[in-house]
């Protein structure tokens, strides 16, 4: 059985860590064919499939507002702060639900207040 070390494997581990891959795209396709190029060397034999992916992906970032009436009280983000600047990438795909279908949802809470509601926006 092989050991590796953590210097052996940082180097790969960034490699394909260095930016975003939403399955099914040329990024992800690149990064299977870079492993199965490094697997070949390495003497394992190695078979690459084509697969349809389905799964979701958004045209536009969503957004989620409350109303009070027909006052906008809060409205999301249409993407998340970035923490670390190097992740601030065109590849990253903001917020979705995968299987949800697009659309508007309308919900009336009856008898609540704004004030029972905006504890839970922060």
């Amino acid at each position: 059985m092989l050991i590796f070390a953590n210097l052996t494997v940082y180097p790969h581990y960034r490699f394909y860590t260095k930016e975003p891959h939403f399955p099914g795209s040329n990024e992800s396709y690149e990064l299977a064919k870079d492993v199965q190029e490094k697997w070949t060397e390495y003497g394992i034999d190695v078979t690459m499939k084509k697969y349809i992916i389905m799964l979701s992906r958004p045209k536009k970032p969503g957004v989620v507002a409350l109303y009070n009436g027909s006052q906008e009280v809060h409205r999301s983000a249409p993407q998340e702060t970035f923490l670390i600047p190097s992740e601030n990438n065109k590849l990253v795909v903001p917020p979705f639900n995968a299987y949800a279908p697009s659309g508007s949802v309308k919900v009336s809470v009856n008898n609540s207040r704004i004030y029972h509601i905006f504890p839970v926006l922060h």
